[in-house]
């Protein structure tokens, strides 16, 4: 990860370990400065030994989680193609309700300049009110704890 990635991260997103020949996504339980040099500890989905990151070089076993048709299938998004949303016709959207204690939470990701964005309606914007592009989980992960103040139910059987 470069280092604005890095500093993007907060507790609890995920992203990806690189080991010598697989990969294994991974979620961040702490993140600390020590003298100037962001550290983190991550939890891997299959390993259950913590792993800490406080050196530069060990940074470059972490990648971001590209956002992708097939992480929305992971979580269980459902696509619906050719359709209209929030006035918009003949979009592809990714659509999700999360349910947490008596929270609905609705998430409407469209499928645009092929990269993601969230959309939500908008009464004063006819064609809804879209995010800028989403290109990571983590990034996606943010945005709905900025919207809805709450982590974003996350759970993986496989992810690769």
């Amino acid at each position: 990860m470069n280092l604005r990635q890095i500093q993007e991260l907060r507790v609890k997103d995920w992203v990806f370990i690189h080991f010598s020949t697989t990969k294994e996504p991974a979620q961040v339980q702490s993140i600390f400065k020590v003298k100037e040099q962001i550290n983190a500890t991550v939890q891997p989905l299959y390993n259950k030994d913590l792993i800490t990151f406080n050196k530069c070089d060990e940074w470059e076993q972490v990648t971001p989680i590209d956002l992708s048709e097939n992480i929305l299938n992971t979580l269980r998004f459902t696509k619906y193609e050719n359709r209209k949303l929030f006035g918009l016709v003949g979009v592809t959207y990714f659509e999700k309700n999360f349910k947490q204690k008596d929270l609905l939470f609705n998430v409407n990701l469209l499928w645009e300049d092929n990269c993601f964005k969230w959309i939500q309606e908008d009464s004063e914007a006819y064609f809804g009110c879209k995010s800028t592009p989403i290109l990571y989980l983590h990034i996606l992960q943010h945005l709905f704890f900025d919207l809805y103040g709450q982590d974003m139910p996350i759970t993986f059987n496989s992810l690769n």
